[in-house]
């Protein structure tokens, strides 16, 4: 009688089976490898991407530890109670507004004008010399004056919207008159480090910042 055939061993099995679909074994090796990389890399992205948005925050807050936002005006002179309390407080207004160049008409939407005094500065290391600063006279960041192509001397035209108590599209609040426009004389443009970029929103771009006398 014939003998039975031998039963193969599970590792020769394995080999041969990996051999006969070596090419369906290596698309599957291939695609995992793939897989592994894309998201190793996602993961690598979205963490510098993490740390350079904190980084940017950071340095557009300058020493500032917190910040009180209000939608609607307070009294300047809280901030000299805080202040003798032991605290660093300094006030500032912050207002979306749009910005035109009286010569070329060159504009820039969505900017952030900010009203500040000159203890806001002590929160940085920048040096603005904000006590010669008359009235109408304003200081842009690099940002903001390369969107609108304005160098020193030149003057430029602020709308913002006036404040109102109530909000205006409700059926008390006030229609006339909803926009102030206010003509600046640039006398300096600030680099796009520090305080120049303060912002309360975090994002990779640089705002648009134009500083004002607060009063």
């Amino acid at each position: 009688m014939p003998r039975p055939p031998k039963p193969f061993s599970l590792p020769i099995l394995l080999i041969r089976g990996l051999r006969h679909y070596a090419a369906v074994n290596l698309a599957v090796l291939a695609a995992a490898a793939i897989g592994v990389a894309v998201l190793t890399g996602a993961l690598l992205v979205g963490d510098s991407m993490r740390h350079s948005l904190r980084a940017l925050a950071v340095e557009g807050l300058g020493e500032i530890d917190h910040v009180l936002v209000s939608d609607l005006f307070f009294r300047e002179e809280l901030a000299d109670e805080l202040n003798q309390t032991g605290a660093r407080v300094t006030p500032v207004v912050i207002l979306n507004g749009a910005v035109t160049h009286a010569q070329t008409g060159a504009r820039a939407n969505q900017c952030s004008v900010l009203g500040v005094t000159p203890s806001f500065w002590d929160f940085g290391e920048i040096d603005p010399d904000w006590s010669r600063l008359q009235p109408f006279e304003t200081i842009l960041n690099a940002a903001m004056a390369t969107e609108i192509q304005a160098k020193e001397g030149d003057e430029i035209l602020l709308r913002v919207p006036r404040p109102s108590a109530v909000p205006r599209d409700s059926f008390m609040g006030e229609r006339d008159e909803t926009v102030a426009t206010l003509r600046l004389t640039v006398v300096r443009i600030l680099p796009d480090n520090g305080l120049a970029r303060f912002s309360l929103q975090t994002t990779q771009l640089t705002p648009l910042n134009l500083f004002v006398p607060l009063q």
